[in-house]
Parts: C-alpha cells; structure tokens; sequence
C-alpha cells in the first residue's frame, strides 16, 4: 500500500456524507447523537474530531439505530481508545520483532476497495505474549483505518468504503498449537466488535482442518450475529483438483481480482516478504483500479 498522496487525520471518517441518505428516523437517532456527543465537555480536541459524522453512523449502524445504545457503546470506545489501549499511538518500532514474522498483514484489496488482511495460523510467532499478539492486530487494524481514510483513496473510490476483508489461513491448525489459544482469540474478537464497528466486510476462512469447528465453537458464542455471518468457510477443493484454480474461482466470485490476490489463494501476486509499514504522513493506498 504505497504511492504518492497526502493521508487524512486517522479519525473515523468515511469517503461521503451519508446524512442524506438516511431515514427520517435514522436521522432522528443520528441527531439525538451528535448532540448528545456534542454535551460531552470532557472530550479534548482530537476526541471531539474522531466523533465525526461517520464514526457516528457506523456506531449507529452497528446499534441499529438506537441512539442511547450507540452512544453507550462510543463512549465505551473512547476510554479504552484514548485511555487505555491507544492503538492509535502504537509504532511501527513497537512491532517491529513480531511483524517480521508475517503472521498478519495487509496487502493490495478487493474490487470494490476493501483493504485486505492475510492472517496465517502457521506463521503464529513464537516466544510472543497474548498482549504482545493484541498489540500487532491492533496496529494492523489502525494501519487498515488509515488506508480507508485516506485521501487518495477516498478519490479512488468515491462512493465511499469504510470496511476491510480478512483471509485467514488456518494450515497446521491444532488445539494443541501455541496459536489455538482461545483467549487472545475471544480478545481479538471483542476488540473488533467492540471498537471498530461496522469496519468488517468479511473474513474468509480457507485450508481449516475438521477439528477447528470445535474450536469456532468456543470462540463463536462471544460474536456478535451480524459478525459471525460475515465469516465465510471457503469449501476445501474436491479431491484431485487443482487447488490453485479452485481458490481463485472461489475468491473471484467474492470480488477478488486475481491480479489483487496472493498466489497461494489463486492469484497473481507474490506475497510480501517483509513488513510494509507507513513511514511518514505521504500515504495512501496501493495502486487502484
């Protein structure tokens, strides 16, 4: 994800204003809400400008349009955001060690601009805590914010997209491996769910072997309905087929270009090999369509 262009504040911002395109009672709840923020004399500067119009509406999206839920919900936000975990103010020097691992990490995106995160139960890196595991997804899923929210890519696709997709590749899944750990799991999923609503489009999950279902079983009472159903199980190819053009059936019909997508997933694109941090404030998305 490089090229030449400014980026945005990161901030929840969405690429349109969305306002007018809602109903009369979806405009009521986003009304009551914004003034309701608006109350909130405590926030300084940078809180007050992260509760913008499109952060509101994906609090409200994610309440269903309950206006007292969402702003229950935001406030919970803004305490672990700028309180306790600050994933905005993680570095890239902080995750230098576990990221070279490449266990996760973002590269190219969908057809429609979805930002995507490959995640590899194989690569789980050794000799790292559940915090410090936290810690990376976190700051991949800020890094991921900050390609949603920049400018050139606001430009590129101009009807708006605030979420990202997840392939995650559970090859050597075992409940006895270090990775099985349903802890950090359960943690992933709350932060996610919890403090970047409605940022999911989907997660992809491909080469599990029949044992992760008791697994998803453990982990899948603490996510929300509307997350689980955006968790797809890619069906394993037929015995005999080619699995590489298998794959790349299965993603294209999802929307992802081979010329987008890894070649271990049917693509046309080598994966990285080494960490692909932001450097400095002149960023934005990977070439586009």
């Amino acid at each position: 994800f490089r090229s030449k262009a400014t980026v945005s504040v990161l901030n929840c911002s969405s690429a349109l204003s969305m306002t007018d395109k809602l109903t009369p009672d979806e405009l009521a709840a986003y009304r009551q809400l914004r003034a309701g923020v608006d109350n909130w004399k405590h926030l300084n500067k940078k809180q007050t400008a992260w509760c913008d119009e499109a952060c509101l509406l994906r609090y409200l999206r994610a309440r269903k349009y309950d206006a007292m839920a969402a702003k229950n919900m935001l406030a919970e936000t803004l305490e672990w955001r700028f309180i306790d975990a600050k994933p905005q103010k993680i570095k890239h020097q902080d995750v230098t060690k576990i990221a070279s691992c490449m266990s996760n990490y973002f590269h190219m995106h969908t057809a429609d601009g979805h930002p995507v995160c490959y995640m590899r139960f194989a690569r789980d890196p050794p000799g790292f805590t559940n915090e410090e595991k936290l810690q990376y997804m976190m700051f991949n899923l800020e890094e991921a914010c900050r390609i949603l929210d920049s400018d050139h890519f606001k430009q590129t696709f101009p009807n708006g997209n605030e979420k990202m997709s997840y392939i995650i590749d559970l090859s050597e899944f075992s409940l006895s491996a270090p990775g099985a750990d349903t802890g950090l799991a359960k943690a992933w999923v709350n932060v996610l769910s919890k403090h970047y609503p409605e940022r999911l489009h989907e997660a992809h999950l491909v080469n599990y072997p029949g044992i992760f279902s008791t697994f998803w079983s453990l982990v899948s009472v603490f996510v929300d309905p509307v997350t689980a159903r955006k968790v797809n199980w890619a069906p394993p190819p037929p015995s005999g087929a080619d699995a590489k053009a298998h794959f790349r059936a299965y993603f294209e019909s999802k929307g992802f270009p081979p010329g987008l997508l890894e070649e271990a997933f049917g693509g046309d694109i080598k994966e990285l090999d080494k960490p692909n941090f932001i450097q400095a404030a002149t960023y934005s998305p990977y070439p586009m369509k």
